[in-house]
């Protein structure tokens, strides 16, 4: 493994809302109007999910990050496809799953990534009662 030592110029948060009790499995990322044209060095996933009502944080189970996949579209079309959400888990608390990748940060070359075509998808199983919002990092450059 090469290890870059690539500065971070920026950071942002990418909240995906999942909707209580739903049966869908495809949940889609909604536009980014605030990383449209940067370049993705980096993404990761908290291991935590937080309840938009109540802001509480909920508890994201093994069985979800062992089963929910993110898909990335840049250039055209999905070039990162079904990437498991647990590799880009760097981070484990006490209730979640202890998996954590330690293989580092899932780093990208600076792709420019159009958000509102990206989307997770989700095991049918997983059944929350309250509305969250799924956090994904991202470090990018102009």
């Amino acid at each position: 493994m090469q290890l870059l030592n690539n500065p971070i110029v920026k950071y942002d948060t990418i909240s995906v809302q999942f909707v209580a009790n739903t049966t869908a499995t495809k949940i889609n990322v909604p536009d980014q109007p605030q990383l449209r044209g940067k370049k993705i060095l980096c993404i990761d996933f908290p291991p935590i999910a937080y309840d938009f009502l109540a802001q509480n944080t909920l508890n994201l189970n093994s069985s979800f990050l062992n089963s929910s996949f993110i898909n990335l579209y840049f250039n055209g079309g999905i070039f990162i496809e079904n990437l498991p959400l647990r590799e880009i888990q760097q981070m484990a608390n006490a209730l979640s799953s202890p998996y954590v990748n330690s293989n580092g940060a899932f780093m990208l070359s600076g792709q420019t990534i159009v958000w509102d075509k990206c989307y997770i998808n989700l095991p049918s199983s997983i059944a929350y009662t309250s509305n969250a919002v799924f956090l994904i990092g991202v470090y990018y450059t102009n």
